[in-house]
C-alpha cells in the first residue's frame, strides 16, 4: 500500500512540471583535469561584473589564476567588449609574466570572438572552453570571483566609487595568504620568495626564504629551493579534498542520480519563464538522441517541436504506470 502511494506521488504530472526535487537533475559526465605541473601550464580567465561604476568608470574585473600556483591576477574593465577584455588580459596577464601553454573559459562571447582566437594564435597558447551549462569546470577563477565579492562587499561603504583603485590591494592580501589546497602562498610558488610586508618591518619577522641562497650557484640553488615547493605543494593539492580544484575529480552522481537514454521520457527547464507562479519544467518530450551533455527530443503533444538542449536542464518524466519506487535505485 505504501509502495503504490509512493509510485502515485511521484508520477503527479503537476508536481513534476513545478517542483525541483533533490536527484531530479542530471548531470553531464565530464572528464577532470589534469594537474598542472608548473607556473602557467594552465591558466583559468572569467569576467565579473556588472559591479557599481567607478568614478573612472570601470564596472567589470578580468580575473585569471595560474593552476598550479594559485596566483590570481586582476584588471578593472569599464566594459566587456572583445577589445577591452584583450587589452586587460595583454596588461595582466601577458606582460607580467608571459604566455601560458593552455587558456581555459567558459563560451563567452569575448573569449569565442575571432579577435581573441587569433590573439591565441598569434602568441601559440593553446585555448580550450568550458560546456554550455557546466561552470564548476572552471571552479578555481569561480571561487576567486566569489573572494573578491566577499572583500568587495566588506570595502563597499568606503570604496564604493572608486573600488578600483583598491582591487590590486586586495588580490595582493590574497596572493600572500596561504592557499588552502597548496599550503603555500601563491607569490612564493610564483615568484620564489616571500614579500617584505609592513607586518615585517613593524614585528621584525622577515622571512627566512628571502635570505638562503649564498654568493654561489645561486641559480641551481634557487631552482632546487623551486622544485622543493612545487613538490610539496603539488602533495598538499593531492592529499586535499576539494572537489573543485583542478586536480581532484569531478563529483560523480550520487547513486540515486537518474542517466538520460534513448526514448526515455523528459521535463526541460523553461528558459522562457517569466512568472515565479509559471510552471519550472516544460514537456513531456520523447528523447530522440541522447549523447554525452547534449540532448535532442520532441514534445510528446506536438511532434513537429524538436527541441536540442543541455543534459543539466533536463530531468526524466515518470507517467503512473512508469514512476520508480522510492528509495530504490533506478534501472534506467
Amino acid at each position: 500500500m505504501v509502495r503504490d502511494m509512493k509510485q502515485y506521488i511521484s508520477s503527479c504530472p503537476q508536481c513534476q512540471i513545478n517542483k525541483v526535487n533533490p536527484g531530479d537533475k542530471t548531470l553531464a559526465k565530464t572528464i577532470p583535469f589534469q594537474p598542472a605541473l608548473f607556473p602557467f601550464h594552465r591558466v583559468h580567465i572569467d569576467i565579473k561584473g556588472p559591479l557599481p561604476q567607478t568614478e573612472n568608470g570601470n564596472r567589470y574585473i578580468l580575473v585569471s589564476i595560474d593552476a598550479h600556483t594559485k596566483y590570481v591576477m586582476v584588471s578593472p574593465m569599464p566594459n566587456q567588449e572583445t577589445k577591452t577584455v584583450i587589452n586587460a588580459f595583454m596588461e595582466s596577464v601577458i606582460t607580467k609574466f608571459g604566455i601560458m601553454e593552455l587558456l581555459y573559459s567558459d563560451n563567452g562571447s569575448q573569449f569565442t570572438d575571432q579577435l581573441f582566437v587569433q590573439l591565441g594564435k598569434h602568441y601559440g597558447f593553446k585555448h580550450q572552453y568550458s560546456p554550455v551549462n557546466t561552470p564548476h569546470l572552471n571552479g578555481q577563477v569561480e571561487r576567486v570571483n566569489r573572494t573578491l565579492a566577499v572583500m568587495l562587499k566588506t570595502a563597499a561603504e568606503d570604496y564604493s566609487t572608486h573600488w578600483d583603485l583598491h582591487l590590486s590591494k586586495m588580490v595582493f592580501v590574497y596572493n600572500t595568504s596561504p592557499h588552502a589546497t597548496t599550503k603555500e602562498t601563491p607569490f612564493f610558488l610564483m615568484h620564489g620568495f616571500d614579500p617584505l610586508l609592513p607586518s615585517d618591518l613593524l614585528l621584525r619577522t622577515f622571512s627566512q626564504r628571502r635570505t638562503t641562497y649564498g654568493e654561489t650557484d645561486v641559480a641551481m640553488q634557487h631552482i632546487m629551493a623551486m622544485n622543493n615547493a612545487y613538490e610539496q605543494a603539488a602533495l598538499q593539492t593531492h592529499r586535499t579534498d576539494d572537489q573543485n580544484d583542478d586536480s581532484a575529480p569531478i563529483p560523480s552522481a550520487p547513486s540515486s542520480q537518474k542517466t538520460i537514454t534513448k526514448n526515455d521520457l523528459i521535463l526541460i527547464i523553461d528558459p522562457a519563464k517569466k512568472s515565479k507562479f509559471q510552471p519550472t519544467w516544460i514537456g513531456p518530450f520523447r528523447v530522440m538522441e541522447s549523447g554525452r551533455s547534449i540532448i535532442k527530443a520532441r514534445l510528446l503533444s506536438d511532434p513537429r517541436k524538436i527541441t536540442t538542449t543541455h543534459v543539466n536542464k533536463c530531468k526524466l518524466y515518470f507517467t503512473r504506470d512508469s514512476s520508480p519506487i522510492l528509495g530504490q535505485e533506478s534501472s534506467i
